[in-house]
């Protein structure tokens, strides 16, 4: 005798699958919600690059992030991040650089971990990309807030 054939079964199988298929899709919408953050966060990080604001891209660090630049030693702390962007963000606004994000970002969430990973592109004054490439980023959230713990790009630039 198939025991999923009889009624009570049946109506078991219903809820147990029926309660799973719900979670998973709370669970679904949640992950969303949060890469959707994530890409928020990213685009405003864009914006705070393009405005030259070294302090305001700081904030988006945890305080014991690691920054990850091609050609360049990896920088370690919120006050170690600032000195880098403060002359990054230097000559890049000397140079009237903006940067923008390329395409859709991927990510994903697990728990209070977060990834993004994309392209970027650099233009100079006069419309011409001069720098594009990918980045991925690591989030982490603490107290309900995402920071990035680490953060790496490299230019397809040869």
């Amino acid at each position: 005798m198939n025991p999923f054939k009889q009624p009570v079964f049946k109506i078991l199988a219903i809820l147990v699958f029926g309660a799973a298929a719900a979670g998973a899709s709370a669970a679904d919408t949640a992950m969303t919600a949060d890469v959707t953050a994530l890409q928020g966060l990213q685009q405003s990080w864009v914006q705070a690059y393009n405005a030259g604001d070294a302090n305001a891209i700081t904030e988006f660090y945890a305080d014991d992030a690691t920054l990850m630049p091609p050609g360049a030693p990896s920088t370690v702390g919120k006050d170690a991040i600032r000195t880098f962007f403060v002359s990054d963000l230097a000559e890049a606004q000397h140079a009237g650089y903006i940067m923008n994000l390329k395409g859709t970002l991927d990510g994903g969430v697990a728990g209070d971990w977060g990834w993004l990973s994309g392209g970027y592109t650099v233009m100079d004054k006069a419309g011409h990309q001069v720098d594009g490439g990918k980045f991925l980023a690591i989030y982490g959230k603490v107290e309900g807030k995402w920071y990035l713990l680490r953060d790496t790009w490299s230019s397809d630039q040869k």
